[in-house]
């Protein structure tokens, strides 16, 4: 393969993406058959229904008549510092861990192909955002690069994903762990049992199962967050029906399952992870919080673990990092998320904006009463940008 034997084709039809199914999980297989969050499934059907006003954006790379590389993108138009903002990003980069580029063998000709092409076409977006990448990947380094090589302007953070990798049995692990964790844990497991009755973990075994199931999940991630301040994401219908849709499809294919926690009779907690034969990645977690006394979270969790290292599973990913996950674990890896900005003025005054924002963030957050202004702002906005989301 050599750069110039490739060449592009840009999808903007969701019709037209519906035809990349087959071609689009076989190549994901090939590359990375744990990334389940870049799944057609969970891509596409999260554009059916979170499409909005943006514009899909799918660049398939081409060798000959074989297909070596997708990248599955989207343009967002949003309004920062008074202007109109053009966003290139992943397509359900907002509800997802992990996110990259398809591309398999020949990672640099294939990444370089693609960042041609958007160098060509620059003025149809302003900002290419490439959030939760894993800075691991030998492809984050040469995305970096190629944009250093085009001139593209960077900005980036990093946040860190808690994730448990077995090199021996779970039994074995556990066995390592401080006795202060085993004895939290199994006093909130005997202390449930005694009290509501015997502890359970179900999971479904197919779509008509899992349909049900999630419309509980649905009530319980209601129950937990309609309280807060952050109300549930399932009050929203569309929301919910991705995750009907999305979920039925992944789990007949063997990659995402809802576990059930019960007590006697009684529901205390669900959770929704990916699953390989590798890897279980955690997306989303619900509970009653009736029953918050007895830490129905954490034996959800210690549940699902020791159920699904049985199972033969030696990585257990949690994608985010809260101190509470060093129950299971204190390994952590880095993610990056990427701003890049081409070589133009609109681009360049975006920059500025955002670095200028940065710079008056940072100074709030010395600023005690100031800071707590700024919090109740973004919490109110969040709110906004989610019901926003949902209609």
């Amino acid at each position: 393969m050599s750069k110039n034997s490739l060449t592009i084709k840009r999808i903007e039809k969701y019709e037209d993406a519906l035809e990349l199914s087959g071609i689009w999980n076989q190549l994901l297989d090939d590359t990375d058959k744990n990334a389940v969050e870049l799944s057609f499934e969970w891509q596409c059907t999260y554009w059916k229904y979170f499409s909005q006003d943006a514009l899909l954006y799918i660049l398939v790379v081409e060798d000959a008549d074989s297909v070596v590389a997708i990248a599955p993108l989207k343009i967002s138009e949003t309004r920062k510092y008074g202007l109109a903002v053009r966003s290139l990003e992943i397509i359900a980069a907002e509800e997802s861990n992990y996110q990259r580029l398809l591309i398999g063998e020949s990672g640099e000709e294939v990444l370089g192909c693609i960042f041609d092409y958007l160098q060509t076409y620059q003025s149809e977006w302003d900002i290419l955002n490439l959030f939760h990448l894993l800075d691991e990947l030998p492809t984050t380094k040469a995305i970096l690069e190629k944009a250093q090589e085009l001139g593209w302007k960077l900005r980036s953070a990093q946040d860190e994903c808690a994730y448990l990798q077995l090199e021996s049995t779970w039994q074995e692990y556990q066995d390592s762990l401080d006795k202060k964790r085993k004895h939290r844990v199994a006093n909130r497991i005997r202390k449930a049992a005694r009290e509501l009755g015997n502890l359970e973990l179900s999971w479904c075994k197919d779509s008509s199962q899992y349909e049900k199931e999630v419309e509980k999940f649905f009530d319980l991630h209601r129950k937990r967050w309609d309280e807060t301040f952050t109300p549930s994401q399932f009050n929203y219908p569309a929301q919910c029906d991705f995750y009907r849709e999305a979920g039925a499809k992944l789990l007949d294919r063997g990659k995402l399952n809802l576990y059930t926690l019960k007590a006697g009779w009684v529901t205390m907690g669900q959770l929704i992870s990916f699953i390989t034969d590798e890897v279980a990645l955690i997306q989303l977690i619900a509970y009653d919080p009736e029953f918050y006394k007895y830490s129905p979270m954490v034996i959800l969790m210690e549940l699902f673990v020791d159920e699904v290292t049985n199972q033969g599973i030696r990585m257990i990913d949690w994608g985010t990092y809260y101190d509470w996950k060093e129950l299971w674990t204190n390994q952590l890896k880095p993610r990056v998320n990427i701003e890049l900005y081409p070589r133009k003025l609109r681009s360049f005054i975006l920059r500025m904006g955002a670095e200028v924002y940065e710079g008056v963030r940072e100074w709030v957050k010395k600023n005690e009463f100031l800071t707590k202004k700024f919090l109740s702002w973004r919490k109110k906005k969040e709110v906004e940008d989610q019901q926003g989301k949902g209609n």
